[in-house]
């Protein structure tokens, strides 16, 4: 089963989850500027929340949204989601990524709510014939990937977003965020569904400031020299 394969690796996914929901205030969410992400944290916030959840389109779009940047799908893997992919006790979904590879993936509790709050209200009344897809269109028929670059531009529009936003744009901030935040390259190489990590390496696009300061924080030589130094400032300053 693969559950049973994607046990070990379970755990460092629900701390990279952790990492990247932690101080949820979005106020306090620090300014990530670089190319195929949306421009902060803020910014992917106000993506997310922008649907009117007052009508049933928009409570589909916010669900579906909150699960794009809670797990970093790819949108053929988010409109390719049957009812029965998602967990909701243990708190992930199911994904068939390229290749056909099955996969684990957490989803978080917020994403996981509204994803229900969806299924509890709007769904039952979207479904017109016997169609496996989570995600329906107004026919009740499965999404397209049309349909859901559709719903971005709206999105990017209510929330005041410009350039170019695509559902690919959540991808790559999902997995920027996470390293930013101190997640590790193979939790999220492993939740992107690379096969090889030189491709996540590449897809996060991290700042060389970001990465100079991760590389002082984690990497046990860089912290030593660090030390060193300070020493030997104090012993010319003494």
């Amino acid at each position: 089963m693969i559950a049973e394969r994607l046990k070990p690796h379970y755990s460092r996914f629900r701390v990279a989850e952790r990492l990247l929901l932690t101080g949820h205030s979005h106020q306090a969410w620090p300014d990530v500027g670089f190319e195929g992400m949306v421009e902060a944290w803020e910014d992917a916030a106000a993506l997310v929340e922008a649907p009117d959840t007052t009508r049933p389109d928009g409570l589909r779009d916010r669900a579906l949204l909150e699960l794009l940047y809670a797990s970093g799908l790819r949108a053929s893997e988010a409109l390719g989601l049957r009812i029965e992919d998602v967990n909701f006790r243990a708190g992930y979904v199911m994904v068939i990524g390229k290749g056909d590879r099955q996969r684990l993936v957490p989803a978080g509790a917020r994403a996981l709510d509204w994803v229900r709050r969806y299924l509890t209200t709007v769904r039952p009344r979207q479904v017109r014939r016997d169609c496996p897809a989570l995600f329906l269109n107004r026919s009740g028929g499965a999404m397209s990937r049309q349909a859901l670059w559709g719903l971005i531009r709206r999105a990017a529009r209510r929330a005041g977003l410009r350039g170019a936003v695509s559902p690919h744009t959540l991808r790559h901030s999902f997995a920027s965020h996470l390293l930013e935040r101190g997640a590790d390259l193979r939790s999220v190489q492993a939740m992107l569904g690379h096969v090889d990590i030189s491709t996540t390496q590449i897809y996060t696009h991290l700042p060389s400031s970001v990465v100079h300061d991760m590389y002082r924080k984690f990497h046990p030589r860089a912290a030593r020299v660090a030390r060193v130094g300070r020493a030997r400032g104090l012993e010319r300053a003494g």
